[in-house]
């Protein structure tokens, strides 16, 4: 009895491994910030204005 539990417990523990690996691995491309000043350039124009 005690074998099955230990058994279901790994396998709990492994699963949860992999699902918070890939939920880590997910939400890096997800929030990754190099593409926000990829994708949404600032155009030259705002650039060179100067804040008073």
């Amino acid at each position: 009895m005690a074998f099955m539990w230990f058994t279901v417990i790994g396998f709990i523990v492994i699963f949860i491994g992999f699902f918070g690996s890939f939920l880590f691995h997910e939400l890096r491309q997800v929030l990754n910030s190099n593409d926000a000043s990829r994708i949404d350039k600032i155009p030259e124009s705002s650039r060179n204005i100067k804040s008073m």
